[in-house]
């Protein structure tokens, strides 16, 4: 070993000292330095520490004992070199625990070739393996709050407000969308010639180069589902059924020609929403192509009439009826009832025997109804006149606050527009603000648009009597007159509502013919209907 000796602080001459066995050192070791700072101390303009050796690794053990006893050892890392050639080796740290020999466990590779990891021969430029369980990396800003975690399940999480993936950039901020946004993109040469998916807020933006964008989504094994885009049409396509199943969105100039949407129950079919005579079919259904010979089905967008080819068929109720005004509140499924000597649309319960004014008797389940119903308070006056609305109009309030709490749909519709209400004081942003206000005003119209639709159900329900044109009904009979057979005509009796046998009936007066017998008493029998 050589050591610089020092005259009045400056090196006068360096001696070599030869050390057989061990060397004990009392107090710090200077090597130019006359006053070690530390127990040992090397200082100079080439104060380097150099360690050679020519079997294992060079290394330095750094060993950790309890306080007044260096037999109890609490840590221990080595750090060496390990080499197997001409340049060709690594740098690393290993763990030896309490132990102070032995091979330890890797803590840190730098290997030749620059790639650095916590793994004897790391993969990548950094390699990390996670020794446990946690998160496997965690970025912190410079105040310590974290930032970024990779956790060891392989999930991402971005603690701020963006996450931005991508191999370069050209504009940032995702594109100058407007918002702070996450932007998935492979920008590649900074071009716009790109796909990218960006999270604004409440909206999702999925953009592709060109003027058609593509979107395919596939499942794992393999089959997927095509939307292509173009402008203002969407096509849906399966690449499997050689592209003959689609749908089509489009719109037309300005003018939307399609609308298809659902909320909760409802679904809504939309066509021609600028009232463009030019378009007087609504719907069109073809069966195998779309030549007039193939149609089975359309509807006239104009009157709304509804054309079939074949015939219609109802499964279950065997009558059809038409609609009247009740002005006798006590009408009733099976009764038979008259013409309303004060109101021609309106009918009473039969009172007379052989009643000329008789018109049948009432539906219990029709399979067809004629003028039962109304979309809206406007179309109620149109079918039934202004007292009618009117009364609607005072007995709304009443039903809708009875549907309020007892129909399920409605319910929940309106639980949503009171959350839209209290989430429009949350938007920050103004584009924010006004999508939600945008939103919140359209979902009070659909809500209040369904409200009135299923008020005016009710309304019907209570206020009109389906009464049977043609099928087979049950109807309310009275034997006191004589006993019913099968074919007997049926008239009205003197019993308030219901039907006796008639052996001559007068031009007129006929509702029915019997179809089951009835031998006395009062009670109720299926009925065909025959006016006449």
């Amino acid at each position: 070993m050589r050591v610089a000796v020092l005259a009045g602080g400056m090196p006068t001459a360096a001696l070599a000292w030869t050390i057989a066995g061990n060397a004990t050192v009392q107090g710090a070791m200077g090597v130019g330095t006359e006053a070690p700072a530390r127990q040992m101390h090397v200082r100079g303009d080439n104060a380097v520490f150099r360690m050679d050796r020519d079997r294992d690794g060079p290394a330095f053990m750094l060993v950790e004992t309890a306080l007044g006893n260096f037999n109890s050892i609490y840590k221990t890392f080595v750090v060496s070199t390990i080499a197997s050639g001409v340049n060709n080796g690594s740098f690393v740290i290993n763990d030896l625990g309490t132990a102070t020999s032995g091979a330890g466990t890797r803590r840190l590779t730098i290997a030749n070739n620059g790639l650095i990891g916590n793994t004897e021969t790391p993969a990548a430029a950094l390699h990390i393996r996670n020794p446990s369980t946690g998160n496997s990396l965690r970025l912190d800003s410079n105040t310590g709050t974290p930032n970024f975690y990779v956790q060891n399940d392989g999930d991402l999480y971005a603690i701020g407000a963006d996450l931005e993936l991508r191999l370069a950039t050209a504009t940032a901020g995702g594109y100058s969308l407007g918002q702070t946004s996450t932007l998935l993109a492979n920008t590649s040469d900074g071009s716009a010639e790109e796909s990218f998916l960006a999270l604004n807020s409440d909206t999702a933006t999925i953009c592709n180069p060109g003027h058609q964008g593509y979107l395919k989504l596939m499942d794992q094994d393999g089959y997927s589902t095509n939307y292509i885009f173009h402008r203002s049409s969407l096509w849906i396509s399966s690449p499997y059924t050689n592209w003959d199943f689609y749908i089509t969105v489009a719109n037309q100039g300005d003018n939307a020609d399609l609308v298809l949407s659902t909320t909760g129950e409802e679904i809504k079919f939309i066509a021609d929403v600028d009232n463009n005579t030019v378009q007087i079919e609504a719907f069109d259904w073809y069966s195998n192509g779309n030549l007039a010979a193939n149609k089975l089905m359309e509807l006239i967008s104009t009157q709304g009439d509804l054309r079939i080819r074949g015939a219609l068929s109802q499964n279950y109720a065997f009558d059809l009826a038409e609609a009247y005004w009740k002005s006798d509140a006590a009408i009733e499924a099976g009764d038979v009832v008259c013409i309303d000597p004060e109101a021609p649309n309106a009918v009473v319960l039969a009172r007379a025997a052989n009643d000329r004014a008789v018109v049948g008797v009432v539906s219990t389940d029709p399979g067809l109804i004629m003028g039962g119903g109304a979309f809206s308070a406007g179309h109620l006056e149109d079918l039934w006149g202004a007292d009618v609305a009117a009364r609607f109009a005072a007995e709304r309030k009443d039903i809708e606050k009875k549907l309020a709490s007892s129909h399920p749909y409605l319910k929940g519709r309106m639980a949503q527009v009171v959350r839209m209400k209290s989430s429009l004081a949350k938007s920050a942003q103004a584009a924010d603000a006004a999508r939600a206000k945008e939103a919140y005003e359209s979902e009070v119209q659909q809500l209040a648009a369904s409200m009135e639709s299923e008020a005016l159900k009710i309304f019907c329900q209570n206020h009109l009597a389906r009464v049977a044109l043609a099928g087979r009904v049950p109807v309310k009979v009275d034997a006191s007159c004589g006993a019913i057979q099968i074919g007997d005509a049926l008239v009205a009796s003197a019993t308030p509502g219901r039907a006796m046998r008639s052996g001559n009936p007068a031009s007129c007066t006929v509702v029915g013919k019997a179809l089951e017998p009835f031998a006395s008493g009062q009670g109720t029998i299926m009925m065909m209907v025959l006016n006449r």
